[in-house]
């Protein structure tokens, strides 16, 4: 199974060699049967601890 995934992508490779790289997709779209929400609820309790910045971890 392994070498037959290696050789479909050889094939693939030999087959857009010297091609083109496509065009980049716009980075504003969502996948299907979704949408973008803007009012998430922010879920935090307003403690936050403290760490020493000085703690090396090995």
């Amino acid at each position: 199974m392994k070498e037959a995934c290696i050789a479909a992508k050889e094939r693939w490779a030999l087959k857009m060699a010297g091609q083109a790289r496509p065009a980049a997709r716009s980075t504003d779209r969502l996948p299907p049967r979704q949408r973008q929400v803007r009012n998430f609820p922010v879920l935090d309790l307003g403690i936050r601890t403290e760490v020493p910045l000085d703690i090396v971890i090995r």
